[in-house]
């Protein structure tokens, strides 16, 4: 975290866990409450959830904007305890397996070392084009380096999943954006929103989209409603003002 000084000033984490769709817990703390652990741990009491299938989603914002969100399933059960094996191994996986080259390429990532992540996420994607989670990393970095086709046509084939995750929406709507497809963005963005709910920035999106094709009806729409989620968006309300005027 020291070398991302504005991170630690401006960051939050937020956390959420669902009950199926409904929301059930959200908190949001700074990332600098957690000083300069490399490792940030945090608890929550479950002790009054009912038993069920949960999800816990936790996000690193910078102000208002999605940096990165995991989300990972758990699972209560009414069971007082479970007996534990004599034994728990788990097999590591060859050097030549493409994890490796995945692992490594998100750590040049994660340390702006572009050149390399993209030598080593594009291996890992080659070597398993199914693996959702490698597209996704991999569009991640097209879209910051402004390979919008590429990005678009790696998260194609897992758009309309029922396993597709919000960051497939949210690069694929990002790089139909870039591109000018404006049509398209958009109806990826409402997507989106259909599976995960509305977010400020994805309504924002929408916004310019609906702007760029000249429906100042539904820009205005969609960036009054970010704001009614969020009035501390003075961008957003110059755009309103200035299409108002």
């Amino acid at each position: 975290l020291d070398s991302y000084p504005e991170l630690m000033e401006k960051g939050n984490l937020k956390y959420e866990i669902f009950k199926e769709e409904e929301s059930v817990l959200s908190i949001s703390k700074k990332v600098s409450e957690y000083g300069k652990e490399a490792n940030i741990s945090e608890e929550f009491s479950l002790e009054e959830f009912s038993p069920a299938i949960y999800w816990l989603k936790v996000t690193l914002m910078d102000g208002e904007q999605t940096l990165h969100s995991e989300r990972e399933h758990f699972e209560i059960t009414p069971v007082s305890g479970f007996p534990r094996p004599w034994v728990f191994s788990k097999t590591l996986k060859p050097s030549s397996h493409p994890s490796h080259s995945f692992v490594l390429g998100r750590q040049y990532f994660n340390q702006g070392k572009t050149k390399k992540a993209l030598f080593h996420l594009e291996r890992a994607f080659h070597s398993q084009p199914n693996s959702q989670e490698y597209a996704v990393v991999l569009a991640r970095l097209y879209l910051r380096i402004e390979e919008y086709e590429k990005a678009k046509t790696i998260l194609l084939p897992f758009q309309g999943s029922s396993k597709a995750r919000y960051e497939v929406y949210l690069f694929l709507g990002q790089a139909h954006q870039a591109l000018g497809e404006f049509d398209d963005a958009i109806s990826v963005f409402n997507s989106a929103i259909t599976q995960y709910g509305i977010n400020i920035n994805i309504l924002n999106s929408i916004g310019d989209c609906y702007h760029r094709l000249d429906n100042i009806n539904e820009a205005l729409a969609a960036w009054e409603r970010s704001l009614e989620l969020n009035p501390n968006q003075p961008e957003i309300e110059n755009k309103i003002n200035s299409i108002k005027k």
